[in-house]
């Protein structure tokens, strides 16, 4: 064999386990970058199962929220309509004590129109028409009816003096015993509204002095007598 025959073989063999060697490398790389992806594709599995557990999971948190929700809206309509029921109750509670107050006050004012009634007749300054007269006590306060009363008194006092004046000035110069004006049931209603310069009829004024005159005189005749 002759030294370019040599030559060749031996570049020949060269080049074989050259590229003998290039395969097997390319081999190798393209193992390792299989054995990569398919880590990266286990891994990008697993990320998504996880994903995915992840939000199986949040929808389970989100549909129990939404049930606490639904009950905590059904629990609060619940407690709306106990709400309702006790401010009904309170309505009606109020309604009677507010009925129960109005008798209160009705009867005191009965109370208090009995009590003034009879001290108007221990002054002896009550009217003849009872029922008008109880009506229009009942509804005074007590400063109304201490100057309804003193208004009676004062204008019953002013009458028997006006007598007793008339009177005296008809007696003889002789001394006779002073006889005390006897008490009248004068029409104190009539009165007291002649005096406060109200409509009062006035015959029923006149009649009340009228009355108590001819009580004066009756009892001076028989005197004389």
């Amino acid at each position: 064999m002759d030294k370019d025959a040599l030559k060749k073989d031996i570049e020949s063999i060269v080049a074989e386990i050259f590229s003998e060697k290039e395969d097997a490398s390319k081999k190798r790389l393209t193992e390792e970058a299989l054995e990569k992806s398919a880590k990266v594709v286990t891994e990008l599995t697993e990320t998504v199962v996880d994903k995915d557990s992840t939000i199986a999971d949040l929808e389970t948190k989100i549909s129990d929220v939404e049930e606490t929700l639904t009950e905590s809206s059904e629990a609060i309509e619940a407690e709306k309509s106990k709400v309702a029921d006790l401010e009904k109750q309170i309505a009606e509670v109020t309604e009677k004590l507010t009925a129960s107050e109005s008798q209160v006050i009705e009867m005191e004012k009965d109370i208090a129109a009995d009590t003034r009634i009879t001290d108007l007749k221990d002054n002896k300054v009550n009217s003849t028409d009872a029922t008008a007269q109880f009506k229009k006590v009942r509804e005074m306060n007590d400063e109304e009816f201490a100057g309804y009363k003193k208004e009676l008194m004062d204008l019953r006092k002013s009458i028997k003096e006006e007598l007793a004046s008339q009177n005296s000035e008809t007696e003889d110069d002789t001394t006779v015993e002073t006889k005390e004006t006897p008490d009248m049931n004068i029409d104190s209603n009539n009165s007291a509204q002649a005096a406060l310069n109200l409509e009062a009829d006035t015959n029923d004024v006149v009649s009340d002095y009228t009355d108590l005159g001819k009580a004066m005189a009756a009892a001076w005749v028989t005197d004389k007598s």
